[in-house]
């Protein structure tokens, strides 16, 4: 998407000027991708500063992308030790997976909650007490996920051995 913004704008095609006049939008949309565009600065927004400091200049969606990335580099730990410490516990079946859900559960949850507070208290200035930010998603967010933890560990049950007879290459 970017290599397409770069070019549209080296091109002359950008004309966000005259159409925040037509759609009535002059403070907000008529400020997006006014400057000169540069080969370097393209690849290095697409490459690597998208992931590591959110530079989003040819495409305003790319301030997302370090918390996906970070985000998603988190969970993969997180289900990787998870899976590893059920592995070696020698449990099976149904317990097994049930172990592992919750135990991915709380390690998202105690990160989420830490970050939240984190978040409020230090970025936005709001001084919120943990219990607080426990109370805040127990009633709408656990539960649900908690339902979820059982559903996926009755999946895995039939799913995991049916990969394994399809696949052939995972141990028990």
């Amino acid at each position: 998407v970017n290599v397409l913004i770069f070019i549209l704008m080296y091109l002359g095609f950008y004309q966000n000027a005259e159409t925040a006049v037509l759609t009535k939008s002059v403070p907000w949309f008529q400020g997006f991708n006014q400057f000169e565009p540069g080969i370097l600065s393209m690849l290095y927004e697409s490459l690597l500063g998208c992931f590591v400091r959110g530079s989003n200049d040819y495409n305003g969606v790319l301030w997302t992308i370090p918390y996906l990335f970070w985000g998603a580099l988190v969970v993969y730990l997180a289900a990787f030790l998870v899976g590893l410490i059920v592995e070696k516990s020698g449990i099976r079946g149904y317990g097994k997976y049930l172990i592992a859900a919750f135990g991915g559960f709380v390690v998202t949850y105690a990160i989420g909650l830490v970050y939240k507070y984190m978040m409020l208290n230090y970025y936005v200035g709001e001084k919120t007490a943990f219990a607080m930010v426990l109370a805040d998603c127990f009633p709408l967010d656990m539960p649900g996920d908690m339902v979820l933890c059982f559903l996926a560990a009755g999946l895995a049950v039939r799913l995991v051995p049916a990969s394994r007879s399809i696949l052939g290459t995972l141990a028990e």
